[in-house]
């Protein structure tokens, strides 16, 4: 859905000869608008409580998991002003049904002629390290994130968006973006363990970028957000590399327990994107990356999307990472992700699409490395305007046993989305 305001004047300038200044006519206008519904069923970790305090072996729900409203003014495709409005994780319970609508993006950003090049500054998800932490939420193939991309997420950032200033272009086949943001304040009280790490408040600037090379067609982006499939439009080949650097955002107590350390969180990866559309208005959608996280000694940090899970301090000593839904989704070490997806065109011009995908996880601080698997079915009826998915997905469950956190068992996960996008 778009609005277009036309201006009277053919320029995008235009001067009050009694004032003597210069103004802008008015602008283009484009408005979208999109929410995703949620139906679940979840296997929930041991130990997990209801809110009566009974043991829960599992919990289904409705929710919303995003619902959003962005609109674009345009000046003649020099200058922009983006600002993306809406809310997240709605489910029954009570917290997040209070959750207000917040601004997730308001930038401004200035270009050159064919978006060679950009400059701006703003709330932004400008992001570094790869093409899966830059994401069109509306444009994915596989059915959500899987979160470790966004290595700040709600830490330091808002919904993956940080406050600064971005730049980025295309030189040839080159496509780049760069951006330095002041994080938000990291809020929490750190818990100090000797040998292992917690994040800490810092005053630092953050420095990220990230880089990709086009071997096949080239994307021009006028945005922060990168999609995931063309559905089957476009032959599309990258080769990527990016990064995240945090200055003094990490501490930690060594194992003598003489004073603690500082040091800044390092986080980089790269990645291969693949679109290439095949016979019959088939196509094959295909993403490799591979994550390296450095957050100081053994650091951890588990979470869950709508996890309405509760559990006693007992249980939790047993099984740290948490009640419900909740897996450790980064820390220290290595991550490798790769997803895939064949889009099946039909007669009606609507695309049936199977997907998979996996990720292996070696952290520093689990005594067993993991491997969760993602299998689901995208029906797109109209586009991505019109999309409704299944997915069916595992994590893994930890449990501490003596000093070491050890790979007890696997939980399961069940969602159906429906997608409309405007």
């Amino acid at each position: 859905m778009s609005v277009l305001v036309a201006s009277a004047q053919p320029d995008s300038t235009q001067r009050d000869d009694q004032s003597n200044t210069l103004t802008l006519s008015a602008p283009k206008v484009t408005i979208h608008g999109g929410i995703q519904l949620w139906a679940r069923y979840n296997q929930n970790n041991p130990g997990t409580t209801d809110p009566s305090g009974v043991t829960s072996s599992h919990f289904e729900d409705i929710a919303i998991r995003r619902a959003r409203i962005s609109v674009t003014l345009n000046w003649n495709d020099h200058l922009f002003v983006y600002t993306q409005m809406g809310t997240n994780n709605l489910s029954f319970n009570k917290g997040s049904a209070k959750q207000p609508i917040f601004i997730h993006d308001l930038w401004i950003k200035t270009a050159g002629n064919d978006h060679k090049w950009f400059i701006g500054a703003g709330l932004n998800g400008f992001n570094g390290i790869s093409r899966l932490s830059n994401i069109s939420y509306a444009k994915n193939f596989m059915l959500d994130n899987p979160g470790f991309n966004y290595p700040n997420v709600e830490h330091t950032d808002i919904m993956a968006r940080q406050l600064g200033i971005f730049g980025g272009g295309y030189l040839g086949p080159l496509n780049y973006r760069i951006a330095l943001t002041k994080p938000f304040t990291y809020e929490q009280t750190p818990s100090l363990t000797p040998g292992i790490a917690t994040e800490v408040g810092s005053e630092s600037f953050a420095y990220k970028g990230y880089f990709y090379y086009q071997l096949l067609e080239n994307e021009k982006t006028s945005s922060c957000y990168l999609p995931m499939s063309y559905l089957g439009k476009r032959k599309i080949l990258n080769l990527g590399a990016g990064f995240d650097v945090h200055p003094k955002s990490i501490q930690y107590l060594p194992e003598n327990d003489e004073g603690y350390t500082i040091q800044s969180r390092h986080t980089m990866a790269f990645d291969v994107f693949l679109e290439h559309p095949l016979q019959n208005n088939h196509f094959i959608n295909a993403y490799l990356a591979g994550y390296a996280y450095d957050y100081g000694p053994n650091f951890l940090r588990a979470g869950g999307i709508m996890n309405i899970g509760q559990m006693t301090d007992a249980d939790r000593a047993v099984f740290p990472q948490g009640p419900g839904n909740a897996h450790y989704v980064f820390g220290t070490g290595k991550v490798l992700y790769f997803s895939s997806g064949l889009g099946m065109a039909t007669a009606s011009k609507s695309i049936w699409q199977p997907t998979f995908g996996f990720t292996y996880k070696e952290l520093e601080g689990l005594a067993d490395n993991s491997f969760s698997v993602d299998i689901g079915l995208n029906y797109f009826q109209q586009s991505h305007q019109l999309k409704y998915s299944l997915q069916f997905s595992n994590r893994p469950v930890y449990k501490a046993q003596g000093m070491e956190l050890v790979l007890e068992s696997y939980k399961g996960l069940a969602i159906m989305q429906v997608q409309i996008y405007l």
